[in-house]
């Protein structure tokens, strides 16, 4: 799975590969792609100073609509606190294509 494999470039700070994947498996345009790029590369040298250390990455649940509508949830872990990561991804019935991400620490969706 393609957010497995973003997951896991993320958690081994290869940012680069990580967009690289979204931008050739989304309709994410290529222009907030590069904006998401910067910001990601600027947050992940601060956020450990924070957080601390990336410790690992978990998938953690996924909701669905019928069979073409699908949303994934992932953890990253630091050391002392976490991202959750979400995918929004669409089946129109030759394959399934990411059409939303996201990171934040909001776990609203995951509680309820």
């Amino acid at each position: 799975m393609v957010c497995d494999h973003f997951m896991q470039d993320f958690r081994e700070s290869k940012y680069s590969e990580a967009i690289d994947l979204l931008r050739a498996n989304s309709v994410i345009e290529s222009p907030k792609l590069d904006t998401l790029q910067a910001k990601i590369s600027q947050q992940m040298e601060i956020l450990p100073t924070i957080y601390g250390s990336m410790v690992s990455w978990e998938f953690i649940t996924k909701h669905y609509i019928k069979d073409f509508i699908s949303k994934r949830f992932y953890i990253l872990k630091f050391k002392n606190y976490y991202l959750k990561f979400d995918f929004t991804l669409y089946n129109s019935g030759s394959g399934w294509t990411i059409t939303g991400f996201t990171y934040n620490d909001n776990l609203i969706e995951l509680l309820y």
